[in-house]
């Protein structure tokens, strides 16, 4: 925040002057509750972890921190919300023009659920994650104008990391949900399987585990986050002998075939893809009955300020389906995966 004369300085980010060379300078307000005015003249803020990105024509800044005003009650917000920066049009073009030159967009997958993604063990730095969902991702880029920068994480942590706001997207092979429509905002789907959602056990159990009836006595698994785990709370809940969860489905495939679980709740297409690979494997007949935009897949974005970039993925959606694109990644890198031995 700039000092100027009758004016004190509430918060300062001293080692961005460190890390960064300063090549411009600019004054904006900012979009405040009341409650947060008040902590703001307390000296409650920092921005020693903040950010800005540019969304929409409008700005935004991540990573600001004031702390809730001791008699704010329920009038207090979320300490580290986003919140809007004022600047005038021009400079937010002129800032805009600016990351775009030398900037790059940043994605979030989990790269263990090949042919979406995986990582290829003869390819090193961003070269090795490979997949259907990179090239997608790498599409979407090559259309803004920057560069794709990917960061791998935990199913988990993409979920939560795309909803909190950051990163600027997320393509994880993630299903529809009506739970992730609330907490994040969706694109269109830009890829169907038709093979649904079921089981996954030991081929020798396969007439054993074919319902959800005769689940009662297994220990069922699947993966933490997932649309499998909210299948498993709609239809199954309990009635089964034991229920354990893991960071990824390679996990709960693996733990079915070591017998550390009888039945791994999967994407039978995914894990179609393990049992041939492996062998021992079987899918059984069985499939939940879902919503059909359930058995697509979607970008993810952050709620708050991405209506355009909204705009723009599913543009470049429609322009890939329209070729028939997603399909023929899908099945190249299908055969590409199993040449590799990755499930």
């Amino acid at each position: 925040m700039a000092k100027q004369k009758g004016n004190r300085m509430i918060a300062n980010n001293k080692k961005a002057y460190h890390d960064y060379f300063i090549e411009d300078k600019y004054e904006a307000g900012i979009s405040l509750a009341g409650t947060e005015v008040k902590s703001l003249r307390m000296g409650k803020c920092s921005i020693k972890e903040s950010f800005i990105r540019i969304e929409r024509d409008e700005v935004f800044i991540y990573g600001m921190h004031i702390s809730p005003y001791e008699k704010g009650n329920i009038f207090n917000k979320d300490p580290l919300r986003i919140r809007k920066l004022l600047l005038h049009d021009y400079e937010i073009r002129k800032l805009e023009a600016q990351i775009k030159e030398k900037g790059y967009i940043e994605l979030c997958t989990e790269p263990y659920f090949a042919p979406y993604e995986y990582v290829d063990p003869n390819k090193s730095g961003e070269d090795q994650y490979q997949g259907m969902d990179i090239e997608v991702a790498r599409y979407i880029a090559d259309k803004i104008g920057v560069d794709l920068k990917i960061t791998a994480l935990d199913y988990t942590a993409v979920l939560s990391g795309v909803a909190d706001g950051k990163y600027d997207f997320a393509i994880s092979a993630i299903a529809y949900a009506p739970s992730r429509a609330e907490a994040m905002r969706l694109s269109d789907v830009y890829y169907s399987s038709n093979t649904g959602y079921g089981f996954i056990v030991r081929t020798e159990d396969a007439d054993k585990y074919n319902d959800l009836d005769s689940l009662k006595d297994a220990v069922v698994i699947t993966q933490s986050g997932s649309v499998q785990e909210a299948l498993y709370n709609q239809y199954i809940n309990g009635a089964c002998k034991e229920f354990k969860l893991v960071a990824n489905m390679t996990d709960g495939y693996l733990a079915v075939a070591e017998g550390k679980a009888d039945v791994c709740i999967c994407n039978t297409a995914s894990a179609q893809l393990y049992a041939d690979a492996n062998g021992g494997m079987s899918i059984p007949d069985y499939r939940f009955e879902v919503d059909p935009n359930m058995n697509g897949t979607c970008v993810a974005m952050p709620m708050e300020g991405t209506e355009s970039l909204a705009e723009l993925v599913n543009q470049c959606i429609a322009e890939l389906k329209e070729n028939g694109q997603t399909d023929v990644w899908y099945s190249e890198y299908e055969e590409q995966a199993a040449a590799l031995g990755i499930e």
